[in-house]
């Protein structure tokens, strides 16, 4: 720190710049590592810049370069000029650290220093919050099905039925909110528990292929995981499945009481 805070005052500031990684991973893997490259720069006292340019499944041609932005204000602290390129080894680093090595308050930190959504999305989420959640105990569900049986071992329905059934025992005004890429799982719940399931109106997945895999619909895709990720943090309790938009989800809510499955 003291080495960077000389060469900031000599006029000789360290500065990095982080890319959309040579491999296509999904908005939440990505979004822990911009969290972790925001924890280095605190730590190295370097300028940094969020620069996704023109890849990744995210990006659309129409709405410009640099996906991030999109979705949420621009990164952009100290002068960056000619910054090295974190690699793709580093941004997986940075990731794994805020998952494993820091506590969810000290996410959280980084998350209300420099993490502004846009305007729009937020106020689509506001308007979700008030029409939907309001005067009940809302439990949020995420359930990644699809392709994440390569990384997790796959949760069983009824698994999910179970910690519903133990939240609920002396909650009768509830909803259910649920947030999944897997379409089947949201028809099952919804015949379980009829007029209490609650979702926005998303791109989902009736096959083993994972929703963001695809070139197709690359902004929506984005909003909709971005919406679905804040609403989970806004419930009352949390029941989830392994994934990185739910672990993010308790970033945005160090309080929340999660149940992972």
């Amino acid at each position: 720190m003291i080495i960077a805070l000389c060469l900031f005052l000599l006029g000789a500031q360290e500065s990095y710049v982080l890319h959309n990684p040579g491999y296509n991973p999904g908005m939440f893997s990505l979004f822990s590592s911009v969290l972790g490259f925001l924890d280095f720069h605190e730590e190295k006292g370097c300028a940094v810049e969020v620069d996704f340019g023109k890849k990744g499944v995210y990006y659309d041609k129409k709405k410009g370069p640099n996906w991030w932005n999109y979705y949420f204000e621009p990164i952009a602290l100290g002068d960056v000029g000619k910054a090295i390129e974190i690699t793709d080894e580093q941004q997986s680093s940075f990731a794994n650290k805020i998952h494993s090595q820091m506590s969810r308050k000290e996410v959280h930190r980084l998350i209300e220093n420099y993490i502004r959504i846009k305007k729009p999305i937020q106020a689509k989420i506001e308007a979700f919050i008030l029409q939907h959640f309001k005067d009940h105990f809302v439990i949020g569900i995420h359930y990644r099905g699809t392709d994440k049986i390569s990384e997790a071992a796959r949760v069983d329905y009824e698994a999910v039925y179970q910690e519903i059934e133990k939240a609920i025992d002396e909650k009768k005004e509830f909803k259910l909110f649920v947030a999944t890429d897997e379409q089947p799982f949201l028809d099952a719940i919804s015949l379980r528990y009829p007029g209490k399931v609650i979702s926005i109106e998303a791109i989902r997945s009736s096959s083993s292929k994972a929703v963001h895999a695809s070139r197709k619909n690359g902004y929506q895709k984005g909003e909709e995981a971005l919406i679905d990720c804040i609403l989970l943090s806004k419930t009352n309790l949390l029941i989830r499945t392994s994934s990185n938009l739910s672990a993010c989800s308790a970033f945005f809510n160090p309080d929340l009481t999660v149940i992972v499955l």
